[in-house]
C-alpha cells in the first residue's frame, strides 16, 4: 500500500506505451484478503444459525442467520466480480456499475478522499464528463499505477493530480 505521496510520485515517474487494446484490472491482493476474511465467517455463521431452521420450526435466529448468510455471499461475491477496464479501442471505461467514454472525459482529479457508502478514506480519481456527470473510482486495484499512467497518457492535458487536502 502506497502513502498518497508516494503513489503521486510513482505515478509522476511511470511512462507508459499504450501497446495493448484492452487494459484489464481486479481488486488488490490486500482488499480480497479483507473482504474474503470477512464473508466467509459471515456465511458460516448464517449457515450455522439457518440450520436451526432446518432442524426446528422457522426461528428468529433462523431469520437473522439467512441475513448474515446474504450478507457474506455479496461480500465475497464483490471479491470475485470487480473488474475495471480501459478499452482503448472503442474508446471505454467498464465497471460493474459503469460505463462511459474517454473522450467524454471533461477532467480527471487524482485525489485522497472518503469512498462513497463509507467512511474510508483513499486515493481515488474523480472523472467529470461532458454530460457533468460525476465517476468516482477508488484505487483498490491491482496496477493502480498502470491504471492512472494510462488515464494520464490518454487525457494528458485534463489530468491534474490535487495535493493532499485531507
Amino acid at each position: 500500500m502506497f502513502f498518497y505521496e508516494d503513489l503521486v510520485k510513482a505515478i509522476g515517474k511511470k511512462e507508459i506505451k499504450l501497446e495493448k487494446d484492452i487494459y484489464k484490472f481486479s481488486l488488490n491482493l490486500r482488499t480480497k484478503i479483507i473482504k474474503l476474511g470477512t464473508g466467509l465467517p459471515l456465511i458460516l455463521i448464517g449457515l450455522y444459525y439457518m440450520s436451526e431452521i432446518i432442524n426446528k420450526k422457522i426461528s428468529f435466529a433462523g431469520i437473522l442467520g439467512a441475513l448474515i448468510f446474504y450478507t457474506g455471499i455479496l461480500v465475497v461475491q464483490e471479491v470475485f466480480t470487480f473488474k475495471l477496464i480501459i478499452d482503448i479501442k472503442n474508446d471505454e471505461i467498464i465497471t460493474k456499475t459503469f460505463k462511459f467514454n474517454i473522450s467524454s472525459i471533461d477532467s480527471i482529479e487524482l485525489k485522497k478522499m472518503v469512498i462513497p457508502n463509507t467512511k474510508k478514506i483513499e486515493a481515488c480519481l474523480d472523472i467529470i464528463t461532458t454530460e457533468k456527470k460525476q465517476y468516482i473510482i477508488p484505487l483498490v486495484m491491482n496496477k493502480k499505477i498502470e491504471f492512472c499512467a494510462i488515464l494520464r497518457e490518454l487525457e494528458r492535458e485534463k489530468f491534474k493530480i490535487i495535493k493532499d487536502d485531507i
